[in-house]
């Protein structure tokens, strides 16, 4: 059993395994813009693809939504990215438009291997606060885990699981109403606007709850698309195989959340967006009886 506790509070999901760029998560974002990044098949960390951001566009851009307002509240952003080399570059920012809005939040790579989060009014250049690592925390050649977030007064960053900062807010963020932008940062002009040259995959955007807080271990596959996903085999009584209809039901409710059928050998796969108790039940070959409970399991 795998599945995403935090499903409901997830906001932005790109596997980058697609050119549109799909969102997998129930909001189900499109993108409103899209310079300079395409679907790259041969360099993904997980799935059929990437996004390489090749630097000489304008980045992939979303529509201003609520989804993406961050100024108040815990959150917690990742982004998966190898840099051939490492260079001055944007992995993402909310509201920057040069001389009319400014930046909400950002998150920015530098040359040195160092990474800064900038948390920021949305609608001035003042009352800005801007958040450091150390040097070296980033190399180029093979993908890292960034993530950065807010956890309480808090803002944290991660590379590959360690905890690489952590620093109180003091600024007052707003959100400016503009677009969420992923790899540029319009600066006033092309040599200064920080353009993203990196292949970049799984991109996740959790809102009202920092998913880490300290030191974790990294996910070995990609992040899930449901709050729940359940599998197993079905045998009948002599240990053989069947093809049986399995049904997920809430256990507080007793409502009908999802269902799968298993193959020929027996084997089921199911997904639900539902993060609490659940009771598998298994039909019988007439597919109409409760044949017997599977499990009663809850998402971890």
């Amino acid at each position: 059993m795998a599945g995403d506790v935090y499903w409901g509070n997830t906001t932005l999901l790109l596997h980058c395994d697609d050119s549109s760029f799909t969102d997998s998560s129930t909001a189900g974002h499109s993108y409103s813009s899209i310079s300079g990044v395409s679907l790259n098949t041969s360099n993904a960390l997980f799935g059929a693809g990437a996004a390489y951001f090749d630097g000489t566009g304008t980045g992939l851009s979303f529509a201003h939504s609520d989804d993406f307002n961050l100024a108040t509240g815990d959150f917690f952003i990742e982004i998966a990215a190898e840099f051939p080399s490492l260079g001055n570059f944007c992995l993402f920012q909310k509201d920057q438009h040069y001389g009319s809005t400014f930046t909400s939040y950002s998150l920015f790579l530098k040359s040195d291997g160092s990474l800064t989060l900038s948390v920021g009014t949305g609608n001035t250049n003042t009352s800005a606060q801007d958040v450091s690592t150390s040097a070296s925390v980033v190399t180029s050649g093979s993908y890292h885990r960034i993530a950065a977030g807010r956890y309480g007064s808090l803002l944290l960053i991660f590379v590959d699981g360690t905890l690489v900062q952590s620093v109180a807010q003091t600024a007052s963020p707003q959100d400016g109403g503009s677009p969420l932008v992923f790899g540029y940062f319009p600066s006033g002009g092309t040599n200064n606007d920080w353009k993203l040259v990196a292949y970049v995959d799984e991109i996740r955007i959790t809102k009202g709850v920092a998913r880490k807080t300290a030191g974790y271990t990294v996910d070995s596959v990609a992040f899930p698309n449901s709050a729940a996903m359940f599998s197993g085999t079905i045998l009948d009584a002599s240990g053989s195989p069947v093809v049986r209809t399995v049904k997920a039901i809430r256990r507080d409710t007793g409502a009908f959340i999802a269902s799968a059928t298993s193959n020929s050998s027996g084997v089921y796969s199911l997904t639900t967006n539902y993060a609490g108790e659940h009771d598998l039940i298994c039909l019988d070959s007439s597919g109409s009886l409760p044949d017997l409970i599977l499990s009663r399991v809850t998402p971890v």
